[in-house]
């Protein structure tokens, strides 16, 4: 609902909020793991993944996470999870050794995982780090080298270079705004020179303020929108 949320801090614990994001209460910890994402299907069932290679799942709004089987064998790194709007859900990673990137699969509100999509056999794309989804039938994964779009099969998608994302001033010692040609809906991410997600927003506002992700580096900003997938380094001092 509009009042819950949950926050994934950096620190292996998990966040719940249920007034609107004034107060909130730890509802997990595992300091030895940070997580690298989170998504809901809808007010109760959720998904967070673990930079470990750790999925949890929650049935009753985030209050409780439980560690899901996960069919596949490791090891591997997480990086992002997402529902398509029929609650499917979809979780991407890589492994450690640098061999593939994957996407997982869930269909039962994430207790139970498979492998949905590898890149063992291509000669690219090694690192998956995003996923979004326009519809039940469209999707869209960000990958290390370039994107794959899928319609009922995996197909190239062309990658816009930098120069098409218009973001202000950069470097920057403090906050950039990333500007959009129009008000359509997108999702923006960043990443930090690890590849973990250090922020997410969904908008369709024109402009859109990126404040300081964390320490100094180069950061990748990833916008998905109708118009495809656009990609840009962000140096931040």
């Amino acid at each position: 609902t509009i009042n819950n949320g949950v926050q994934l801090p950096d620190s292996g614990a998990i966040y719940r909020s249920s007034d609107g994001g004034m107060t909130w209460t730890q509802v997990h910890a595992d300091p030895a793991n940070g997580f690298s994402d989170v998504s809901f299907a809808n007010a109760n069932n959720g998904a967070a993944t673990r930079n470990d290679g750790a999925i949890l799942y929650t049935n009753d709004g985030g209050s409780t996470w439980t560690p899901a089987t996960i069919q596949f064998s490791g090891p591997f790194i997480l990086t992002a999870v997402e529902h398509r709007p029929d609650g499917t859900a979809f979780a991407a990673g890589y492994r450690t050794d640098g061999s593939e990137g994957f996407i997982l699969i869930s269909a039962d509100g994430g207790m139970t995982w498979d492998l949905n999509y590898s890149t063992a056999g291509l000669n690219n794309s090694r690192r998956i780090y995003g996923l979004f989804f326009h519809d039940n039938i469209t999707g869209y994964a960000a990958t290390h080298i370039k994107p794959h779009k899928t319609s009922g099969l995996i197909t190239g998608l062309t990658e816009r270079g930098s120069e098409d994302l218009m973001l202000f001033p950069n470097p920057s010692d403090h906050s950039s705004t990333l500007r959009f040609g129009d008000t359509s809906p997108r999702t923006v991410e960043v990443y930090d020179p690890l590849g973990r997600v250090v922020y997410r927003s969904r908008t369709n506002s024109a402009s859109l303020e990126l404040s300081k992700p964390g320490a100094a580096g180069s950061y990748l900003v990833r916008v998905v929108g109708v118009d495809g997938v656009r990609t840009g380094r962000w140096l931040v001092q």
